[in-house]
């Protein structure tokens, strides 16, 4: 297999949308002599691209372990006792913390699309806003977790829909939506659950 070659220039790099779908593409993955269409055979750029799209199991994988911490948290929650409490505080925090990544997941979105409008950025923001919003009542010593918690797991559950609102969706491998619903729906209703001990 030729020596990959990364040809890229400084000009391509000041422009951030071409920058992310460069780099997550095939192209520079390529085992061409060059990058792009130059000096490959239409059979070996097909059957990369073809490679490419697939969703890799390993995303399924670490996708569904990331459900293991909540299922924890569910069940000192039902175990009750002095351990209720800190499953809730627990699961908040979590729960907040893939919230405000589901956040980072719409910003590159935003990035990869080519017809981005400029409120998109500013949705991919709010998860890690509301996170915040629904931490203070913490800090201020009003009733927390319960209400908050259950709040969130309700935004996780509901977050898929955002995804397809977005532009920005086609560039996801096949099967990545049906994984992204069932993880979202899975903790959404996890946290809600912990939220009614």
């Amino acid at each position: 297999m030729a020596e990959t070659q990364l040809a890229v220039d400084r000009g391509f790099l000041q422009q951030p949308r071409a920058w992310f779908r460069y780099y997550s593409s095939a192209a520079i993955y390529s085992p061409c002599p060059k990058v792009g269409v130059e000096g490959c055979a239409t059979s070996d750029q097909e059957t990369l691209m073809e490679q490419t799209k697939r969703l890799s199991p390993w995303a399924a994988r670490f996708g569904y372990a990331g459900l293991i911490p909540q299922s924890v948290f569910l069940l000192m929650a039902v175990a009750g006792g002095p351990s209720k409490w800190i499953a809730q505080a627990g699961s908040f925090a979590y729960a907040a913390l893939i919230f405000s990544f589901l956040g980072g997941l719409w910003w590159s979105q935003a990035l990869a699309s080519k017809d981005t409008k400029p409120w998109q950025f500013g949705i991919a923001v709010v998860p890690s806003l509301l996170g915040l919003v629904c931490f203070m009542p913490w800090v201020w010593g009003w009733p927390w977790p319960e209400p908050y918690l259950a709040i969130l797991g309700l935004l996780l559950a509901l977050s898929p829909l955002i995804d397809g609102w977005l532009s920005g969706a086609e560039v996801a491998p096949p099967g990545w939506h049906t994984l992204r619903l069932r993880l979202s729906i899975g903790l959404g209703l996890t946290t809600l659950a912990i939220s009614m001990f």
